[in-house]
């Protein structure tokens, strides 16, 4: 079972998807649009790919997922020109977030909904192609897809 309380207290969380890639802000920057991508779990950790869960100011009741890198949490590509989060690539953003309600729908799993668009934290298969680097990590209607569930471990690999 999740442990919600000691998720939401937990400090450098690593978010875990089907294919055991992490949630990664590409190139370990924290500007603000840079992409967050789904890829292998560097060993040890970077702040790169650990998140704090912090309540939202501005949503009662919602989290936000800041990144270890600095002031900077996971949003979305459209965010600053006001579009949906529906389909848009995860980004960072430093006064924007996305606001989350985590579900839990089995005993390890959970699913990010983003509040306003009632869409999900989606991560995209492995590609093999040539010069790919990571697959993107996007916002989409929930329909139980196994990119749509993420797991939840501290960044020195022990359960929460």
């Amino acid at each position: 079972m999740v442990n919600l309380t000691a998720f939401a207290a937990a400090t450098g969380l690593l978010l875990v998807d089907y294919q055991n890639n992490v949630l990664d802000s590409s190139f370990a920057s924290a500007v603000n649009n840079n992409p967050v991508i789904s890829s292998p779990r560097n060993i040890p950790a970077t702040t790169n790919q650990q998140w704090n869960l912090v309540p939202s100011e501005t949503s009662p009741g919602t989290f936000n997922f800041q990144s270890l890198l600095g002031s900077t949490f996971l949003s979305y590509s459209n965010v600053a020109s006001g579009g949906p989060s529906r389909f848009a690539q995860a980004t960072l953003h430093s006064t924007l977030p996305a606001n989350f309600i985590l579900q839990q729908l089995s005993d390890t799993s959970l699913v990010l909904f983003e509040v306003i668009s009632n869409t999900t934290l989606t991560s995209w298969p492995v590609q093999p192609t040539p010069g790919l680097v990571a697959p993107p990590v996007t916002y989409e209607v929930f329909h139980g897809a196994p990119g749509q569930f993420w797991k939840t471990t501290a960044a020195d690999g022990g359960p929460l």
